[in-house]
């Protein structure tokens, strides 16, 4: 007999997936409903939907005072589609830039994937205080601007990404998995160093690339091996 907790999990979850499928059926049939009886409705969100690609990502920057780059960069949504087509003539350009404190620099990666870096060029002013940019997705053939943002810019003591640096080393010290439990010398790290170079980031002397989904699924094992 089923335990009275599992058995009203069990109905609980039973009756939430029948609401569920019965909501996404009633929101397809409306929406076919719309569709049938407005066409030209149906039109508009198609070519609303085909401008989505053309946005910039982009939420919360700060920088802390004396840094030269800001925390964040602007992503532009057409990374997503990198492969079938890179983003080779596309650029960012810095519409508002805080009365030249700022500036943005194009970067891409290996993949060819474009970012904006934002660069300080002047004094960001005392904790506290912020600047509000606005930068400009354009393509460098034919200088279009095919997206707008307007963001702002925090002056902290300490930026989010520094502090989730803190937060890691402080985990990584504390959990000895992390580190294996053993303490090298300079000469052992250097070499254990050159052999991650020169071997596609593989560990020396570790077995754990030889073993199999099983090995991998007992977690105690694991555990004491590393």
């Amino acid at each position: 007999m089923l335990c009275p907790i599992l058995w009203a999990r069990r109905r609980f979850f039973f009756f939430a997936l029948i609401a569920s499928s019965l909501f996404f059926a009633r929101t397809r049939a409306l929406s076919a409903s719309a569709c049938a009886s407005s066409p030209a409705t149906c039109s508009k969100r198609s070519v609303k939907s085909s401008s989505y690609p053309d946005g910039i990502l982009g939420r919360y920057f700060d920088v802390a005072v004396g840094d030269d780059w800001v925390s964040g960069r602007l992503n532009p949504r057409r990374n997503r589609g990198f492969r079938a087509s890179p983003l080779t003539d596309y650029e960012f350009v810095l519409t508002n830039d805080g009365g030249g404190t700022f500036d943005v620099i194009n970067q891409r990666d290996s993949a060819g994937r474009l970012f904006g870096a934002i660069q300080v060029k002047a004094a960001v002013g005392s904790v506290g205080e912020s600047h509000a940019l606005a930068a400009s997705l354009r393509r460098i053939s034919d200088g279009q601007v095919l997206s707008d943002l307007t963001f702002t810019v925090n002056v902290v003591a300490k930026t989010v990404l520094q502090t989730m640096k803190e937060r890691i080393f402080e985990y990584v010290f504390q959990e000895d998995l992390m580190w294996g439990r053993e303490e090298y010398s300079d000469s052992a790290l250097e070499t254990q160093v050159s052999y991650i170079e020169d071997n596609d980031g593989k560990i020396k002397n570790c077995d754990l690339y030889t073993w199999t989904k099983e090995n991998k699924r007992t977690r105690s094992r694991l555990k004491s091996e590393w």
